[in-house]
Protein backbone atom coordinates (compact mmCIF):
# COMPACT_ATOMS: atom_id res chain seq x y z
CA UNK A 1 0.00 0.00 0.00
CA UNK A 2 1.85 2.97 -1.15
CA UNK A 3 0.44 6.38 0.29
CA UNK A 4 1.75 9.90 -0.97
CA UNK A 5 0.18 12.98 1.61
CA UNK A 6 0.93 16.62 1.08
CA UNK A 7 1.17 18.57 4.14
CA UNK A 8 -1.98 20.66 3.59
CA UNK A 9 -3.64 16.76 3.72
CA UNK A 10 -5.43 17.06 0.43
CA UNK A 11 -3.16 15.87 -2.21
CA UNK A 12 -3.68 11.48 -1.59
CA UNK A 13 -2.69 8.85 -3.73
CA UNK A 14 -3.72 5.20 -2.82
CA UNK A 15 -2.05 2.18 -5.15
CA UNK A 16 -5.52 0.18 -4.38
CA UNK A 17 -9.65 1.46 -4.45
CA UNK A 18 -10.38 3.00 -1.41
CA UNK A 19 -13.55 0.62 -1.80
CA UNK A 20 -11.25 -2.48 -1.67
CA UNK A 21 -10.30 -1.31 2.24
CA UNK A 22 -13.46 -0.88 2.87
CA UNK A 23 -14.88 -3.71 2.20
CA UNK A 24 -12.02 -5.95 3.13
CA UNK A 25 -12.96 -9.98 3.20
CA UNK A 26 -9.14 -11.21 3.23
CA UNK A 27 -8.31 -9.85 6.54
CA UNK A 28 -4.06 -10.13 7.23
CA UNK A 29 -3.82 -13.78 9.07
CA UNK A 30 -1.96 -12.06 11.82
CA UNK A 31 -4.93 -9.22 12.15
CA UNK A 32 -7.33 -12.26 12.02
CA UNK A 33 -5.31 -14.34 14.81
CA UNK A 34 -5.46 -11.45 16.96
CA UNK A 35 -9.16 -11.20 16.43
CA UNK A 36 -9.97 -14.88 16.95
CA UNK A 37 -8.45 -14.56 20.13
CA UNK A 38 -10.49 -12.23 21.33
CA UNK A 39 -13.06 -13.59 20.59
CA UNK A 40 -12.66 -16.05 22.56
CA UNK A 41 -13.48 -14.48 25.40
CA UNK A 42 -16.91 -12.92 24.04
CA UNK A 43 -20.44 -14.52 25.38
CA UNK A 44 -23.84 -13.52 24.44
CA UNK A 45 -26.64 -13.77 27.07
CA UNK A 46 -30.25 -14.72 26.07
CA UNK A 47 -32.25 -12.84 28.47
CA UNK A 48 -35.46 -15.24 27.37
CA UNK A 49 -33.81 -18.42 27.58
CA UNK A 50 -31.69 -17.11 30.62
CA UNK A 51 -28.81 -18.78 29.02
CA UNK A 52 -25.15 -18.14 27.88
CA UNK A 53 -23.37 -19.00 24.34
CA UNK A 54 -20.13 -18.48 23.31
CA UNK A 55 -19.86 -15.73 20.49
CA UNK A 56 -17.53 -17.98 18.12
CA UNK A 57 -20.00 -20.79 17.36
CA UNK A 58 -23.02 -20.02 19.49
CA UNK A 59 -22.86 -22.75 21.57
CA UNK A 60 -24.76 -23.35 24.81
CA UNK A 61 -22.55 -23.20 28.20
CA UNK A 62 -23.97 -24.53 31.32
CA UNK A 63 -24.10 -23.26 34.92
CA UNK A 64 -19.94 -23.03 35.13
CA UNK A 65 -20.16 -20.69 31.99
CA UNK A 66 -18.50 -24.12 29.99
CA UNK A 67 -18.90 -24.89 26.45
CA UNK A 68 -21.00 -28.01 26.01
CA UNK A 69 -18.47 -28.34 22.84
CA UNK A 70 -15.24 -27.69 23.81
CA UNK A 71 -15.28 -27.73 27.13
CA UNK A 72 -14.00 -24.38 27.61
CA UNK A 73 -14.93 -22.16 30.83
CA UNK A 74 -15.58 -18.20 30.28
CA UNK A 75 -14.42 -15.35 31.76
CA UNK A 76 -17.87 -13.86 33.00
CA UNK A 77 -16.20 -10.28 33.23
CA UNK A 78 -16.34 -10.18 29.38
CA UNK A 79 -19.89 -11.00 28.44
CA UNK A 80 -22.00 -9.32 26.28
CA UNK A 81 -25.89 -8.70 26.92
CA UNK A 82 -28.25 -9.69 23.70
CA UNK A 83 -31.76 -9.01 24.87
CA UNK A 84 -33.46 -11.42 22.07
CA UNK A 85 -30.47 -13.31 20.39
CA UNK A 86 -33.32 -14.71 18.01
CA UNK A 87 -32.68 -11.50 16.09
CA UNK A 88 -29.54 -9.55 16.77
CA UNK A 89 -26.39 -7.80 15.38
CA UNK A 90 -23.70 -7.35 17.57
CA UNK A 91 -20.62 -5.83 16.65
CA UNK A 92 -16.78 -5.37 18.23
CA UNK A 93 -14.02 -3.20 17.17
CA UNK A 94 -10.06 -4.14 16.65
CA UNK A 95 -7.70 -1.54 16.51
CA UNK A 96 -4.21 -2.23 14.67
CA UNK A 97 -1.22 -0.05 13.85
CA UNK A 98 0.66 -0.20 10.87
CA UNK A 99 3.90 0.96 10.10
CA UNK A 100 4.38 2.22 6.41
CA UNK A 101 7.67 4.29 5.61
CA UNK A 102 7.71 5.90 8.92
CA UNK A 103 4.56 6.75 8.79
CA UNK A 104 1.79 5.25 11.53
CA UNK A 105 -1.19 4.00 10.10
CA UNK A 106 -4.47 2.56 12.49
CA UNK A 107 -6.57 0.05 11.35
CA UNK A 108 -10.14 -0.53 13.32
CA UNK A 109 -11.76 -3.72 12.12
CA UNK A 110 -15.12 -4.70 12.88
CA UNK A 111 -16.20 -7.97 14.06
CA UNK A 112 -20.10 -8.32 13.10
CA UNK A 113 -21.83 -11.39 15.16
CA UNK A 114 -25.21 -11.73 13.47
CA UNK A 115 -28.34 -14.17 14.43
CA UNK A 116 -31.67 -14.39 12.28
CA UNK A 117 -33.38 -17.06 12.34
CA UNK A 118 -31.44 -19.44 14.27
CA UNK A 119 -29.00 -19.15 11.42
CA UNK A 120 -25.70 -17.64 13.37
CA UNK A 121 -23.38 -15.66 10.83
CA UNK A 122 -19.89 -13.88 11.72
CA UNK A 123 -18.10 -11.60 9.31
CA UNK A 124 -14.87 -9.26 9.38
CA UNK A 125 -14.25 -6.30 7.44
CA UNK A 126 -12.03 -2.34 7.69
CA UNK A 127 -14.20 -0.20 9.27
CA UNK A 128 -11.92 2.63 9.57
CA UNK A 129 -8.26 3.91 8.57
CA UNK A 130 -6.56 6.88 9.38
CA UNK A 131 -2.78 7.93 9.01
CA UNK A 132 -1.78 9.46 12.82
CA UNK A 133 0.16 12.55 12.58
CA UNK A 134 1.45 14.41 15.91
CA UNK A 135 -1.60 17.37 15.65
CA UNK A 136 -4.49 14.92 14.22
CA UNK A 137 -5.61 12.24 12.19
CA UNK A 138 -6.29 11.93 8.55
CA UNK A 139 -9.44 9.52 7.86
CA UNK A 140 -8.45 7.81 4.87
CA UNK A 141 -12.00 6.93 3.73
CA UNK A 142 -13.31 10.22 4.30
CA UNK A 143 -10.24 12.43 3.32
CA UNK A 144 -11.42 14.47 6.87
CA UNK A 145 -8.72 15.58 8.75
CA UNK A 146 -9.25 15.72 12.62
CA UNK A 147 -6.86 17.86 14.75
CA UNK A 148 -6.40 17.12 18.49
CA UNK A 149 -6.83 20.88 19.21
CA UNK A 150 -10.91 20.72 17.73
CA UNK A 151 -11.37 17.23 19.15
CA UNK A 152 -9.99 18.84 22.71
CA UNK A 153 -12.16 21.73 22.19
CA UNK A 154 -15.01 19.70 20.96
CA UNK A 155 -14.52 17.92 24.67
CA UNK A 156 -14.75 20.88 26.39
CA UNK A 157 -17.36 23.18 24.76
CA UNK A 158 -21.24 23.04 24.16
CA UNK A 159 -21.60 19.62 22.48
CA UNK A 160 -24.65 21.01 20.50
CA UNK A 161 -22.13 23.45 18.44
CA UNK A 162 -20.31 20.54 17.05
CA UNK A 163 -21.51 17.26 14.71
CA UNK A 164 -21.21 14.11 16.55
CA UNK A 165 -20.78 11.72 13.28
CA UNK A 166 -17.35 14.15 12.77
CA UNK A 167 -15.86 13.43 16.18
CA UNK A 168 -17.64 9.73 16.50
CA UNK A 169 -14.04 8.35 15.34
CA UNK A 170 -12.31 9.40 18.15
CA UNK A 171 -14.82 7.19 20.06
CA UNK A 172 -16.49 4.01 19.41
CA UNK A 173 -18.17 3.78 22.45
CA UNK A 174 -21.23 2.70 20.69
CA UNK A 175 -19.32 -0.68 20.46
CA UNK A 176 -19.43 -3.12 23.60
CA UNK A 177 -15.78 -3.75 23.37
CA UNK A 178 -12.99 -2.43 21.49
CA UNK A 179 -9.74 -4.44 21.32
CA UNK A 180 -6.21 -3.37 20.82
CA UNK A 181 -3.47 -5.36 19.14
CA UNK A 182 -0.67 -4.56 21.60
CA UNK A 183 1.90 -6.27 20.08
CA UNK A 184 1.66 -3.70 17.29
CA UNK A 185 2.71 -0.94 19.21
CA UNK A 186 6.46 -1.95 18.98
CA UNK A 187 6.29 -0.82 15.93
CA UNK A 188 5.48 3.05 16.82
CA UNK A 189 8.98 3.00 17.91
CA UNK A 190 10.13 3.59 14.44
CA UNK A 191 8.04 6.60 13.72
CA UNK A 192 8.55 9.98 14.20
CA UNK A 193 5.31 10.25 15.75
CA UNK A 194 5.04 8.42 18.68
CA UNK A 195 8.77 7.79 19.30
CA UNK A 196 8.65 9.59 22.55
CA UNK A 197 5.25 8.94 23.87
CA UNK A 198 6.26 5.78 24.85
CA UNK A 199 3.13 4.09 24.54
CA UNK A 200 4.46 0.84 24.38
CA UNK A 201 5.21 0.49 27.59
CA UNK A 202 1.70 0.00 27.96
CA UNK A 203 1.63 -3.08 25.88
CA UNK A 204 0.65 -5.45 28.79
CA UNK A 205 -1.50 -2.83 30.30
CA UNK A 206 -4.15 -2.42 27.23
CA UNK A 207 -4.28 -6.24 26.82
CA UNK A 208 -7.72 -7.25 27.74
CA UNK A 209 -9.04 -3.15 27.88
CA UNK A 210 -11.82 -1.64 26.33
CA UNK A 211 -10.25 1.68 24.53
CA UNK A 212 -10.72 3.96 22.18
CA UNK A 213 -9.25 5.55 19.04
CA UNK A 214 -8.66 9.23 21.59
CA UNK A 215 -6.82 6.62 24.18
CA UNK A 216 -4.30 5.62 21.86
CA UNK A 217 -3.71 8.82 19.33
CA UNK A 218 -5.20 11.99 21.00
CA UNK A 219 -3.84 11.53 24.38
CA UNK A 220 -0.35 10.62 24.01
CA UNK A 221 0.20 12.63 21.05
CA UNK A 222 -1.66 16.11 22.44
CA UNK A 223 -0.23 16.04 26.68
CA UNK A 224 2.88 16.17 27.34
CA UNK A 225 2.12 14.54 30.68
CA UNK A 226 1.20 11.29 28.37
CA UNK A 227 4.79 10.58 28.23
CA UNK A 228 5.65 11.79 32.06
CA UNK A 229 3.13 9.04 33.58
CA UNK A 230 4.16 6.80 31.17
CA UNK A 231 7.83 6.97 32.25
CA UNK A 232 7.08 6.92 35.81
CA UNK A 233 4.97 3.92 35.32
CA UNK A 234 1.74 5.44 36.52
CA UNK A 235 -0.16 3.66 33.08
CA UNK A 236 -3.87 4.42 34.96
CA UNK A 237 -3.31 7.83 35.58
CA UNK A 238 -1.60 8.40 31.59
CA UNK A 239 -4.74 6.57 30.28
CA UNK A 240 -7.29 8.15 32.11
CA UNK A 241 -6.35 11.30 33.26
CA UNK A 242 -3.35 12.86 30.91
CA UNK A 243 -5.86 15.89 30.61
CA UNK A 244 -5.84 16.49 34.48
CA UNK A 245 -2.21 16.02 35.86
CA UNK A 246 -0.57 19.29 34.34
CA UNK A 247 3.33 19.03 34.70
CA UNK A 248 5.27 21.95 37.37
CA UNK A 249 8.33 21.42 37.28
CA UNK A 250 8.72 18.92 40.42
CA UNK A 251 6.55 16.08 41.57
CA UNK A 252 5.21 17.28 44.63
CA UNK A 253 3.61 20.56 42.80
CA UNK A 254 2.38 17.88 39.60
CA UNK A 255 0.90 15.58 41.84
CA UNK A 256 0.40 17.34 45.12
CA UNK A 257 1.86 14.94 47.31
CA UNK A 258 5.55 14.45 48.66
CA UNK A 259 7.73 12.56 46.15
CA UNK A 260 8.29 9.77 48.97
CA UNK A 261 4.55 8.64 47.88
CA UNK A 262 5.87 7.64 44.43
CA UNK A 263 6.88 4.28 45.44
CA UNK A 264 3.95 3.08 46.18
CA UNK A 265 2.00 5.09 43.50
CA UNK A 266 3.45 3.25 41.16
CA UNK A 267 3.43 -0.46 42.77
CA UNK A 268 -0.96 0.53 42.96
CA UNK A 269 -0.83 1.67 39.72
CA UNK A 270 -2.85 4.71 41.60
CA UNK A 271 -5.95 5.72 39.49
CA UNK A 272 -7.34 9.37 39.92
CA UNK A 273 -9.76 8.97 42.62
CA UNK A 274 -7.09 7.26 44.76
CA UNK A 275 -4.63 10.32 44.57
CA UNK A 276 -7.39 12.49 45.46
CA UNK A 277 -7.46 10.44 48.81
CA UNK A 278 -3.55 10.67 48.97
CA UNK A 279 -3.77 14.46 48.73
CA UNK A 280 -6.43 14.58 51.33
CA UNK A 281 -5.38 11.75 53.44
CA UNK A 282 -1.35 11.38 52.99
CA UNK A 283 -0.90 7.60 54.19
CA UNK A 284 1.22 4.19 53.37
CA UNK A 285 -1.42 2.24 54.09
CA UNK A 286 -2.87 0.70 50.61
CA UNK A 287 -5.65 -0.61 52.10
CA UNK A 288 -7.18 2.63 53.58
CA UNK A 289 -6.49 4.28 50.00
CA UNK A 290 -8.49 2.02 48.26
CA UNK A 291 -11.01 1.34 50.93
CA UNK A 292 -12.02 5.04 51.05
CA UNK A 293 -10.96 6.64 48.06
CA UNK A 294 -14.86 5.92 45.69
CA UNK A 295 -15.90 8.52 48.62
CA UNK A 296 -14.33 10.99 48.80
CA UNK A 297 -17.09 13.44 49.65
CA UNK A 298 -17.78 11.51 52.81
CA UNK A 299 -13.93 10.76 53.76
CA UNK A 300 -13.91 14.65 53.93
CA UNK A 301 -17.00 15.00 56.36
CA UNK A 302 -15.34 12.26 58.55
CA UNK A 303 -11.85 13.53 58.91
CA UNK A 304 -13.72 16.55 61.03
CA UNK A 305 -14.29 13.85 63.78
CA UNK A 306 -11.77 10.79 63.18
CA UNK A 307 -8.83 9.80 61.27
CA UNK A 308 -9.24 6.90 58.33
CA UNK A 309 -7.03 4.93 60.25
CA UNK A 310 -9.27 4.72 62.87
CA UNK A 311 -12.22 4.35 60.66
CA UNK A 312 -10.61 1.63 58.99
CA UNK A 313 -10.08 -0.32 62.02
CA UNK A 314 -13.16 0.42 63.46
CA UNK A 315 -15.45 -0.92 59.87
CA UNK A 316 -13.49 -3.62 60.76
CA UNK A 317 -14.14 -4.87 63.93
CA UNK A 318 -17.91 -3.85 62.68
CA UNK A 319 -17.98 -5.97 59.50
CA UNK A 320 -18.75 -2.44 57.82
CA UNK A 321 -17.93 -1.69 53.92
CA UNK A 322 -16.44 1.34 52.29
CA UNK A 323 -19.69 1.84 50.84
CA UNK A 324 -21.10 2.33 54.34
CA UNK A 325 -19.01 5.40 55.18
CA UNK A 326 -22.63 7.33 54.25
CA UNK A 327 -24.31 5.68 57.08
CA UNK A 328 -21.77 6.15 59.45
CA UNK A 329 -21.54 10.30 58.05
CA UNK A 330 -25.91 9.90 58.54
CA UNK A 331 -24.87 8.16 62.13
CA UNK A 332 -22.33 11.85 63.45
CA UNK A 333 -24.63 14.19 61.95
CA UNK A 334 -27.71 12.59 64.32
CA UNK A 335 -25.54 12.51 66.79
CA UNK A 336 -25.08 15.87 66.50
CA UNK A 337 -28.28 16.70 66.20
CA UNK A 338 -28.91 14.98 69.57
CA UNK A 339 -26.11 16.30 71.06
CA UNK A 340 -24.28 13.96 71.86
CA UNK A 341 -20.60 13.60 72.78
CA UNK A 342 -18.53 12.79 69.67
CA UNK A 343 -15.14 13.13 71.69
CA UNK A 344 -16.98 10.04 73.94
CA UNK A 345 -15.03 7.00 71.61
CA UNK A 346 -17.76 4.63 72.67
CA UNK A 347 -20.55 7.03 70.85
CA UNK A 348 -17.54 8.44 68.31
CA UNK A 349 -17.86 4.18 67.66
CA UNK A 350 -20.66 2.45 69.44
CA UNK A 351 -20.46 -0.99 69.87
CA UNK A 352 -23.61 -1.45 67.40
CA UNK A 353 -23.22 0.83 64.60
CA UNK A 354 -26.23 -0.46 62.18
CA UNK A 355 -28.58 -0.63 65.37
CA UNK A 356 -27.50 2.73 66.81
CA UNK A 357 -27.83 4.28 63.02
CA UNK A 358 -31.43 3.22 62.95
CA UNK A 359 -31.99 3.95 65.88
CA UNK A 360 -30.98 7.74 65.83
CA UNK A 361 -32.29 8.09 62.52
CA UNK A 362 -35.25 7.09 63.66
CA UNK A 363 -35.58 9.15 66.85
CA UNK A 364 -35.04 12.88 65.34
CA UNK A 365 -37.01 11.32 62.09
CA UNK A 366 -40.20 10.65 65.23
CA UNK A 367 -39.36 14.22 67.64
CA UNK A 368 -39.38 16.53 64.63
CA UNK A 369 -42.05 15.56 62.88
CA UNK A 370 -44.29 12.44 64.14
CA UNK A 371 -47.25 13.76 62.18
CA UNK A 372 -45.24 12.88 59.19
CA UNK A 373 -44.67 8.96 60.09
CA UNK A 374 -48.68 9.36 60.46
CA UNK A 375 -48.95 10.61 57.44
CA UNK A 376 -47.33 7.79 55.38
CA UNK A 377 -48.80 5.33 57.85
CA UNK A 378 -52.46 6.53 56.47
CA UNK A 379 -50.92 6.58 53.05
CA UNK A 380 -49.57 3.32 53.10
CA UNK A 381 -53.02 1.86 54.23
CA UNK A 382 -54.64 3.07 50.38
CA UNK A 383 -51.65 2.05 48.11
CA UNK A 384 -51.98 -1.66 49.67
CA UNK A 385 -54.96 -1.60 47.12
CA UNK A 386 -51.46 -1.65 44.76
CA UNK A 387 -49.98 -4.86 46.27
CA UNK A 388 -48.47 -7.92 43.74
CA UNK A 389 -47.86 -11.09 44.64
CA UNK A 390 -46.71 -13.77 41.97
CA UNK A 391 -44.62 -16.83 42.25
CA UNK A 392 -41.49 -14.99 42.72
CA UNK A 393 -41.74 -11.84 43.96
CA UNK A 394 -44.02 -9.06 46.09
CA UNK A 395 -44.53 -5.51 46.18
CA UNK A 396 -45.75 -3.40 48.47
CA UNK A 397 -45.79 0.21 49.76
CA UNK A 398 -43.32 1.93 52.34
CA UNK A 399 -45.23 1.53 55.65
CA UNK A 400 -43.76 4.04 57.70
CA UNK A 401 -40.57 6.00 57.92
CA UNK A 402 -38.93 3.51 60.00
CA UNK A 403 -39.55 0.99 57.03
CA UNK A 404 -38.15 3.95 54.89
CA UNK A 405 -34.89 4.21 57.06
CA UNK A 406 -34.27 0.40 56.85
CA UNK A 407 -34.75 -0.32 53.41
CA UNK A 408 -31.75 2.82 52.69
CA UNK A 409 -29.78 1.17 55.07
CA UNK A 410 -30.20 -2.65 53.56
CA UNK A 411 -30.05 -0.88 49.35
CA UNK A 412 -27.46 2.08 50.19
CA UNK A 413 -29.62 4.39 48.49
CA UNK A 414 -30.93 7.90 49.49
CA UNK A 415 -34.49 7.00 49.69
CA UNK A 416 -34.61 7.80 53.43
CA UNK A 417 -34.84 11.43 52.72
CA UNK A 418 -37.36 10.59 50.40
CA UNK A 419 -39.74 10.90 53.38
CA UNK A 420 -41.14 14.95 52.76
CA UNK A 421 -41.82 14.16 49.08
CA UNK A 422 -43.79 11.36 50.27
CA UNK A 423 -46.02 13.26 52.75
CA UNK A 424 -46.68 16.25 50.42
CA UNK A 425 -48.12 13.41 48.02
CA UNK A 426 -44.85 13.92 45.26
CA UNK A 427 -44.10 10.55 45.08
CA UNK A 428 -44.95 7.02 46.13
CA UNK A 429 -42.32 3.92 47.37
CA UNK A 430 -43.15 0.65 46.90
CA UNK A 431 -40.36 -1.86 47.69
CA UNK A 432 -40.07 -5.20 46.00
CA UNK A 433 -38.99 -8.04 47.52
CA UNK A 434 -38.73 -11.75 46.32
CA UNK A 435 -41.31 -13.64 47.63
CA UNK A 436 -39.15 -16.14 49.91
CA UNK A 437 -37.01 -13.31 51.07
CA UNK A 438 -40.03 -10.82 52.40
CA UNK A 439 -37.87 -8.95 54.52
CA UNK A 440 -34.46 -8.67 52.29
CA UNK A 441 -34.57 -5.76 50.47
CA UNK A 442 -34.59 -6.27 47.05
CA UNK A 443 -35.74 -3.36 44.49
CA UNK A 444 -36.86 0.12 45.51
CA UNK A 445 -39.37 1.66 43.22
CA UNK A 446 -40.31 5.35 42.96
CA UNK A 447 -43.52 5.82 41.45
CA UNK A 448 -45.22 9.35 40.10
CA UNK A 449 -48.95 9.71 38.75
CA UNK A 450 -48.93 6.40 38.39
CA UNK A 451 -45.98 5.78 36.37
CA UNK A 452 -42.66 3.43 38.21
CA UNK A 453 -39.52 6.65 37.52
CA UNK A 454 -36.96 4.74 39.52
CA UNK A 455 -35.86 1.57 40.06
CA UNK A 456 -33.60 0.49 42.04
CA UNK A 457 -31.42 -2.48 42.76
CA UNK A 458 -28.44 -2.48 45.78
CA UNK A 459 -26.21 0.81 45.21
CA UNK A 460 -28.26 2.13 42.58
CA UNK A 461 -27.80 -0.55 40.42
CA UNK A 462 -30.52 -1.52 37.28
CA UNK A 463 -32.91 -4.66 37.64
CA UNK A 464 -32.49 -7.00 35.37
CA UNK A 465 -34.77 -7.71 32.32
CA UNK A 466 -37.00 -10.20 33.80
CA UNK A 467 -37.82 -7.89 37.03
CA UNK A 468 -38.38 -4.77 34.54
CA UNK A 469 -40.96 -7.10 33.01
CA UNK A 470 -43.10 -7.81 35.98
CA UNK A 471 -42.42 -3.79 36.86
CA UNK A 472 -44.04 -3.42 33.33
CA UNK A 473 -46.97 -5.34 34.25
CA UNK A 474 -47.37 -3.83 37.64
CA UNK A 475 -47.43 -0.54 36.31
CA UNK A 476 -50.20 -1.33 33.99
CA UNK A 477 -52.44 -2.27 36.55
CA UNK A 478 -51.79 0.67 38.96
CA UNK A 479 -54.64 2.23 40.59
CA UNK A 480 -53.77 6.10 40.28
CA UNK A 481 -53.94 7.91 44.34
Amino acid sequence: MQFKISEDFNDIVIDKDIDYYQNMTEVPDYILKFIEEKCQNIVFYNIREQKYYDAEGFHLLDENFTCERCHKTYNKEKFQIVIDYKEFTSFVCFFVFEVKDGIPFLYIFKRKFQNKDDIYLKSTGISDLFQVTKKGLYQIFTKEYLSYESYNNYMNADSEEFDFEKWEAFDYFSSDYNFLDTESLEELKKTSVYQYTYIWKLKDYLKNKSISTSMITHLPLYYKEFEYLIKLGLYTLAIDYSFFITYKNNFKDTFGVEKKYYPLMKEMDISMDELELLRLYPTMDKEIIKMFSYHLRYTKEVLKYTSLDSLKDYFKKQNLESHNISEYIDYLKASEKLKLDLKDKKILFPDNFMEMHDKLLLEIELSTSPEKDEKIQTLAKLLRVNNYEDEKYVIFPASDIKSLLEESRQMSNCVRTYIDKIVNQNCQIYFMRKKEEKEKSFVTIEVVNGKVVQARTRFNGIPDYEVKQVLKYWEQNLVVI
